[in-house]
């Protein structure tokens, strides 16, 4: 490349001359196309080394067309680089030279050297037209880089992206083993984005070269039928790694990413204008996550699926149909399948989780259809099945599978999200998890197992939306039970519903009840007393907005904790906080060790000296209030939590910390601690 300049000029002549210093002193030029050392400060101009200690803010420049090397013989450290002569190269000559360019950097079919010992390390804006690296241990590519429209040859060298790549034009990386092989590395927190016109290629050129990506792999290209193939070298989407295949075609045989045909390691998604051709291998398992979306989307070793493992996830979204092969005679998911919105999952044969009306195992998400040709309704739920609007299980009829549902067993779990219903033919025996979403309902017709004589045993029930059941009394509670801001238990009696939670008088010990996210209950209306010996906890919004009335409250005409009981209250502001409003409130017994109260610091609340939580209001008092305090999360600043009995009741003041903790007055103040996991 001639650039016709003169020597010791640095700048284009027609500069200002205040330009053509500032120029002038930001970069060093190589004085002239014949070989040399680049310590020698007379191959430099301005005369000087750049990159050496004290001189690390120049920008060195290596651009005259000739067959010459320019030889790197200590670490350097400058604020870019620039090879772009033809014929020129750069050996970083010394063992274990290290050049790091923390500026602009540009490669024109730059050529460099090294030992296997050596480094190349760049943190700015970076852009490769064409590159020959040959024997460098490390190049690792740190801030902004472009590969535009030519070849980059590796030859022993290993590539690492730590920052984000924009592969912008056509053209291939060469990977050679001569000697220990080469890779390209895309890391975690790196990316490589492949985009514009045309089809690329990464070829392998010996054996022991790898493509490896742990960061973001995006193949977004202009035409659908443009291409990356990657061929002649393993390719590894390893743990941790994403490949978003949008528009174009992803090709390799998938060698280092499948074992056997178990598709293992990081992410895929597929979508709708993407393909990923494996080239005739097949898929039978998936041990990583995949997702297909959009009708268009194609990843065609999966024809042959036969299983989604215990650490897989299939989805299939956004209008894409899949049926699973007619010559496989079972299908299972010991992982997660979901089935999104307008889109369908058809079994053609026999799902193994299915059997004897009885599905186990895996979890299902269902927000379009899922399809099962064997047509065996499902009685009896062990595995998590999530129901999400429109949603449907059904036979190859249409006919719905799980009209016929009576019993969650311990092992199950049915959600129900995004306004889906459903309604039981008759009784349901609960012992795992019913989850009814805000804005969904589940009815049933009958009886719920878990209520027995008004107490709920041991199962789990989580309401958001409405819960309706023919014996849905909550008298006790010796199970768990979370309410959301909306959600409602009704029960039915004298033909119309009342609100099942009415009838409260008692949380037992090893019971649970959450009144979450600003939900309130309010029982002094019918003059309830309360006891708890279990677990009372009571939410927060978190939106840290000043109305007082959006932490969640428990209103009872008295309340009384034994000493197995539990508070725990959300404090998401100053003002917003969980809390008991009750006429008169007990704590203990005489000479017990008395309940426990639980704090949960809300990331948004900043403490300050002297803030002030009522947690338990009542005009009557008798115990010696919580006996012991936890709390989760960090007030900072070396404050503390004191208890305080008054005439209003029992609560928690903001203090410093004291010289050692200790019973202070009437109340126990004790150490805040980090959150635990």
């Amino acid at each position: 490349m001639n650039k016709n300049r003169m020597v010791g000029v640095s700048c284009v002549a027609a500069l200002s001359g205040a330009a053509g210093l500032a120029c002038a002193q930001n970069e060093s030029f190589w004085v002239a196309p014949v070989s040399g050392l680049w310590s020698d400060g007379a191959n430099w101009t301005p005369p000087g080394v750049p990159g050496v200690p004290g001189n690390t803010n120049r920008r060195a420049v290596i651009d005259l067309d000739g067959a010459y090397t320019v030889a790197l013989d200590f670490d350097a450290q400058v604020a870019g680089l620039e090879l772009s002569g033809v014929g020129a190269s750069l050996a970083l000559a010394a063992p274990g030279t290290d050049l790091v360019s923390n500026g602009i950097n540009t490669f024109v079919g730059a050529s460099i050297t090294g030992d296997l010992s050596t480094t190349l390390r760049t943190r700015g804006a970076t852009t490769f037209s064409g590159a020959s690296l040959n024997s460098i241990g490390r190049v690792d590519l740190g801030g902004a880089t472009e590969f535009t429209d030519d070849d980059i040859d590796l030859c022993d060298t290993c590539v690492f992206l730590t920052g984000s790549g924009v592969w912008s034009g056509p053209g291939s990386f060469r990977l050679q083993n001569d000697f220990v092989g080469s890779e390209i590395v895309i890391e975690t927190g790196g990316s490589l984005a492949l985009l514009g016109a045309g089809s690329r290629t990464i070829e392998g050129v010996g054996a022991g070269n790898r493509f490896i990506n742990r960061g973001n792999l995006r193949v977004a290209l202009d035409g659908a039928g443009d291409t990356l193939e990657v061929a002649g070298t393993s390719f590894e989407n390893a743990s941790g790694g994403r490949v978003r295949v949008t528009r174009g075609v992803l090709r390799s045989d998938l060698t280092g990413t499948l074992s056997g045909t178990s598709l293992r390691g990081g992410d895929w998604f597929v979508g709708d204008e993407g393909s990923v051709d494996t080239q005739g291998r097949a898929i039978t398992a998936i041990d990583a996550k995949v997702e297909l979306s959009g009708a268009g989307s194609s990843f065609d070793a999966l024809s042959t699926l036969e299983r989604v493992t215990g650490r897989g996830k299939f989805t299939v979204s956004d209008g894409r149909d899949f049926q699973t092969d007619a010559g496989v005679a079972l299908f299972a998911v010991d992982g997660e399948l979901e089935v999104g919105a307008g889109s369908s999952f058809g079994v053609t044969t026999t799902l193994a989780n299915l059997s004897g009306g009885t599905l186990s195992g895996g979890a299902f998400t269902v927000g379009g259809a899922l399809e099962l040709a064997q047509g065996d309704g499902i009685a009896a739920l062990a595995s998590a099945l999530t129901l999400e609007g429109a949603g449907s299980v059904t036979d190859g009829s249409g006919a719905d599978l799980l009209a016929g549902l009576a019993e969650i067993r311990g092992a199950g779990a049915f959600a129900l999200r995004d306004g889906a219903s459903f309604t039981t033919a008759g009784d349901l025996a609960l012992e795992g998890t019913l989850d009814v979403g805000r804005g969904s309902a589940a009815d049933v017709r009958g009886a719920l197992s878990a209520f027995q004589a008004g107490v709920f045993g041991d199962a789990d029930l989580r309401v958001g939306g409405d819960l309706t059941a023919d014996n849905a009394r909550v008298r006790a509670i010796a199970g768990a039970i979370t309410v959301g801001l909306d959600g409602r238990i009704l029960t039915r009696e004298g033909g119309g519903t009342v609100d099942g939670l009415a009838f409260l008088e008692e949380v037992r010990s090893g019971g649970r009840l959450e009144l979450a996210g600003g939900r309130d209950l309010d029982l002094r209306g019918v003059g309830n007393a309360v006891e708890i010996a279990g677990d009372l906890v009571l939410g927060a919004t978190g939106e840290g907005d000043a109305d007082a009335l959006l932490g969640s409250v428990l209103g009872v005409a008295s309340v009384s904790f034994g000493e197995t009981g539990a508070l725990t209250s959300v404090i998401a502001a100053a003002d917003n906080f969980g809390r008991i409003e009750a006429d008169s409130a007990a704590f203990g017994t005489a000479g017990g060790a008395g309940p426990t109260l639980v704090l949960v610091v809300g990331e948004g609340y900043a403490a300050s000296f002297g803030d002030r939580f009522l947690l338990v209001s009542a005009g009557s008092v008798s115990g010696a209030g919580f006996a012991s305090l936890v709390v989760e999360g960090d007030l900072g600043g070396g404050l503390f939590f004191e208890q305080f009995i008054d005439a209003t009741g029992v609560g928690v003041v903001v203090v410093p910390a004291p010289g050692a903790a200790g019973l202070l007055g009437a109340g126990l103040m004790i150490a805040s601690r980090r959150r635990r996991a």
